[in-house]
């Protein structure tokens, strides 16, 4: 298992050189097979189990992309396939990018379908795959099809709940039941004999972590901190962990990184979570963030003064929301949306000075703010 993940990093090293285009053929997709809306009359859907087939024979590939969920607007779906050299001994990249051909989304519906393809003069039978949402190594045989099923089972390893994706012999953390002092997430997990790369965290907040967790370290492994996300974050990972004072990645970690215990991803661009319990009372988000995500703020226990530079052109949802410390916050001049919630039921704010660049305030910005007595608007 060491010597597999060592291939991967090799491989993921030489993604993007000597990359060779494929010819993509014999495109077909299903159809709309099913489709599901977001709304409380419907009833709940059949699982579809997202799967890969693969099939070769000489240098053609046969794949099969069995339920595949897109917008109900969606007509077709283009293909490309490029494959890259590995280096050092390392397996090459065989890359296959799916895009869907989408008119006018339509809102809250989604269509399952099915698509199939051949990808030509593919030489070998060893590859790094990378294919939506499998990522890892694939050894074929000519004429004996190879079956990729996402499909994850719960397991319970030292004292945490984990997703397992046994196709990929990756794990997510649901749940720290230990959620108390300092939490350390594994690199990786061993479960009946196999051993899983801890890759994705849920963001559960404190019903991850619990309330009592006062430091967590992220290992390099983690590469996403939220469902089936690559790296996306669609919000705080650490909302609800009231004791939390610091945030800790390991230096190599691709996608995040932290400064003075505070989150951000990799070129520290978007700020992720600011600890609520950290015992500074004022700080300043650095120059180089342009973003601070969606309840990055929440819950402050003891941080009263806060200064965000003007180069910030984004706050997300509920950013301070809960911070029952805060009293003053100084907003960026280029700011053009209040986003909902912003400073719901920030119970110590007490005046709030709105830029000039403000064009638009939504829904219950200052909901349950009991001593906020200033508001200054912009002029005109």
């Amino acid at each position: 298992m060491k010597k597999w993940f060592t291939l991967v990093a090799m491989a993921l090293m030489a993604v993007g050189a000597n990359a060779q285009e494929l010819t993509v053929s014999d495109k077909q997709n299903s159809g709309c097979l099913g489709m599901t809306r977001s709304s409380e009359d419907e009833p709940m859907p059949i699982e579809r189990i997202p799967t890969i087939i693969l099939q070769k024979e000489g240098n053609i590939l046969s794949v099969e992309l069995q339920n595949y969920t897109s917008n109900c607007a969606t007509s077709d779906f283009e293909v490309n396939s490029s494959i890259s050299e590995g280096s050092e001994g390392s397996p090459s990249i065989l890359s296959v990018n799916v895009a869907p051909v989408t008119g006018e989304e339509l809102a809250d519906c989604i269509c399952t379908f099915n698509i199939s393809f051949t990808v030509r003069d593919l030489e070998v039978n060893s590859f790094y795959l990378k294919c939506w949402w499998y990522e890892g190594l694939v050894e074929l045989s000519d004429g004996e099809p190879l079956v990729l099923e996402y499909k994850k089972e719960e397991a319970f390893i030292d004292g945490a709940s984990y997703q397992l994706l046994k196709v990929m012999h990756k794990a997510m953390l649901m749940i720290w039941v230990k959620g108390e002092g300092e939490v350390h997430i594994p690199s990786e997990v061993s479960y009946e004999g196999e051993t899983y790369a801890v890759t994705c965290m849920a963001s559960f907040g404190g019903a991850s972590f619990g309330e009592k967790v006062t430091k967590v370290f992220v290992p390099k492994t983690i590469r996403s901190m939220d469902f089936d996300a690559d790296g996306a974050i669609y919000g705080n990972p650490f909302a609800g962990c009231t004791s939390l004072e610091s945030i800790e990645v390991e230096e190599d970690c691709p996608l995040f990184s932290s400064v003075d215990g505070v989150l951000f991803n990799k070129d520290k661009t978007t700020l992720i979570c600011y600890p609520a319990a950290s015992p500074r009372e004022t700080y300043a988000v650095p120059e180089w963030v342009s973003i601070v995500q969606g309840g990055a703020f929440c819950y402050l226990q003891h941080l009263r003064k806060l200064t965000i530079p003007d180069n910030v052109t984004y706050l997300g949802y509920g950013l301070f929301w809960n911070s029952k410390s805060l009293e003053e916050v100084r907003l960026p001049s280029g700011l053009e949306v209040l986003e909902s919630n912003l400073f719901n039921n920030c119970q110590s704010l007490m005046s709030v000075q709105i830029p000039e660049s403000v064009t638009q305030i939504n829904n219950n910005v200052f909901e349950g703010c009991s001593a906020l007595t200033n508001i200054t608007l912009p002029q005109g």
